[in-house]
């Protein structure tokens, strides 16, 4: 009798104990395919991204070969510091640009509107001639236009703001070196990011 029936739960356990391992097998299955979609999707997202800082940092070098060739193309009709000058009150962005006096000494020789209204919360003019340490307080930024002045080439940034407006986040763009009639000048444009 207990053969007879252990015969016949045998009979039924098999072909139940497969449909049990073979549910648990596709569900398995299911779980990696839609974890594996999820990375993929992930993956596309950062390649786009990877993508997109990619092409950015082009334009952003085509804008610094622009405003080069622009400078050289005005230099002789007008006084360097006043071309400058005119280059930045012409940008309605986030755009500065600085005379370096001596290593790791920098002063403003003007800021956008963008830039005064942004982060420094006044006019634009009221800029001219002061160091980053008179408008920011303690900063690293002297540090990073020191390294472009080394180099002399441009370089992508991301500095950290903390203005005077109450303004915090990025300043994200790129600085690059001029040299103009025997001086040394730190250009800087670029975009506020949270």
């Amino acid at each position: 009798m207990y053969r007879e029936w252990i015969e016949e739960g045998l009979k039924i356990v098999g072909p139940l104990g497969l449909a049990i391992a073979w549910l648990w097998n596709e569900r398995r299955k299911a779980a990696k395919e839609q974890s594996s979609s999820k990375l993929t999707e992930a993956d596309r997202e950062r390649a786009y991204s990877d993508r997109m800082e990619a092409r950015l940092k082009v334009k952003e070098q085509e804008l610094e070969h622009a405003l080069l060739a622009l400078m050289e193309a005005r230099m002789g009709t007008i006084p360097p510091e006043i071309l400058l000058k005119e280059i930045v009150d012409a940008d309605p962005g986030v755009m500065f640009i600085k005379k370096r006096l001596a290593a790791f000494e920098y002063e403003m020789v003007r800021v956008s509107i963008g830039y005064a209204r942004l982060y420094l919360g006044s006019s634009a003019l009221d800029y001219d001639g002061k160091s980053d340490f008179e408008i920011w307080g303690p900063n690293d930024f002297n540090k990073t236009d020191e390294e472009v002045y080394s180099s002399q080439t441009g370089k992508h940034i991301r500095e950290l703001i903390n203005a005077k407006t109450g303004v915090t986040g990025y300043f994200v763009g790129r600085k690059f070196p001029v040299r103009l009639e025997g001086v040394d000048y730190i250009v800087g444009i670029g975009s506020h990011e949270d």
